[in-house]
């Protein structure tokens, strides 16, 4: 016959548990859930974003998916559904639906923040169709994924009831399980993140040791009791916005930043930084070989940096990639798109099985072209590596 632990004994084994399966059990065994709120949560790596949250290894992922209850739902959508659905909150019709985050930032690049945007991507998506339709052997399944692409476009220029309706996902996935629930869509992504971050963390007491923020702020009834390394984007001053409900309850806070020894090592011939430097930064360095860590893309600030390779040059071999969460590859596919758009930019073949578009612009001398783009993480599926790389032309 077995014996119950006791509570001193649970004491010693939940304080040390990982984090994710501590929460698993909290919900699952409504005995634990006090002794589970009394006792400090540890967390090695906390990633907050509008649509992700990642506790150690757990992931608890929110996305918009689309529910065709009358027709066949288009093979594209099968996918996007099965991935988590989109990152970020639409329309009626599926649309991309403009939300700014409460930051200084404005993203320049951002075209559904453009008056009537949807008919310019309407009529390029058009126009890729018929480009494609005209080749004596078309892709048929490019062209499918078009017309799915279209279908809420003209649904939305013809002022008529797409045949779908739009839920809000959450993914659940962990070690040891993957929970998938759908529910009504009537918060946006970072309002239902704010209630499920508060949910999960309120009125615990919370040691960190790596800490990340991106566009949601801490709800009042969480408490961190220490934090070791802080990054949010972009700067200290949006860090203390986010962090204003906790500033009063933390014993320390150590935030890593973009330092001058960081930078110091600009000859090195490999260097990795674990944040996103600003254009200022990436300008400056001088490595061959540069690996930007996760954190917040910024396409204005690459989209930058490559105007100002293709004007003062780079030596060949030289190559800049940023590891880029999926919550963010729209971001790169528009970066991608406005770098297609410079002086004698091209499409070119790529080898990588995950990688639309690969976009390669002649530099200063004429013997070396700058290459840009991405591929999924081989070893995180929910990670891309993007890269810009200088290389012999056609290489």
């Amino acid at each position: 016959m077995t014996t119950a632990l006791n509570e001193n004994c649970m004491k010693a084994i939940m304080k040390d548990l990982d984090p994710g399966l501590r929460l698993h059990l909290s919900r699952t065994c409504p005995s634990l859930r006090q002794l589970d709120q009394e006792i400090p949560l540890k967390i090695q790596h906390l990633h907050i974003s509008t649509s992700r949250l990642h506790i150690d290894t757990t992931t608890f992922k929110l996305g918009i998916v689309r529910h065709y209850p009358d027709v066949d739902t288009p093979e594209f959508v099968k996918k996007e559904n099965s991935e988590g659905g989109t990152p970020y909150d639409v329309d009626v019709y599926g649309l991309r639906r403009s939300f700014k985050a409460e930051t200084p930032d404005v993203d320049h690049y951002n075209f559904e923040n453009q008056p009537e945007a949807w008919i310019i991507e309407m009529e390029r998506l058009q126009e890729e169709l018929l480009e494609l339709e005209l080749y004596s052997n078309p892709d048929k399944k490019k062209i499918e994924n078009l017309h799915g692409k279209l279908a809420p476009l003209y649904h939305k220029y013809n002022d008529t009831t797409p045949p779908f309706d739009n839920y809000l996902q959450l993914m659940v996935i962990s070690k040891w399980s993957q929970k998938i629930e759908k529910m009504s869509y009537g918060k946006l992504l970072h309002q239902a993140m704010e209630y499920l971050v508060s949910r999960i963390f309120a009125r615990r007491r919370i040691f960190l040791d790596s800490f990340k923020l991106q566009g949601v702020p801490l709800p009042c009834n969480v408490h961190l009791i220490q934090v070791n390394r802080t990054r949010v984007t972009p700067d200290v001053l949006e860090l203390m916005w986010y962090l204003l409900p906790n500033l009063e309850s933390l014993d320390s806070l150590k935030v890593c930043n973009e330092d001058d020894e960081e930078f110091s090592n600009q000859e090195a011939e490999q260097l990795v930084l674990h944040s996103f430097p600003g254009i200022q930064h990436l300008r400056k360095l001088k490595n061959k070989e540069v690996f930007i860590k996760q954190d917040c893309f910024s396409a204005l600030d690459v989209l930058l940096l490559v105007e100002d390779w293709l004007m003062t040059g780079r030596d060949l071999g030289t190559c800049f990639k940023f590891e880029v969460d999926s919550d963010e590859m729209d971001q790169v596919l528009r970066c991608l798109e406005d770098i297609e758009k410079m002086d004698n930019a091209r499409r070119a073949v790529t080898g990588f099985d995950f990688s639309p578009k690969c976009v390669v612009i002649p530099m200063p001398n004429n013997t070396m072209e700058l290459m840009a783009d991405y591929q999924r993480d081989a070893k995180d599926k929910n990670l891309f590596i993007f890269t810009l790389k200088v290389q012999n032309i056609g290489e």
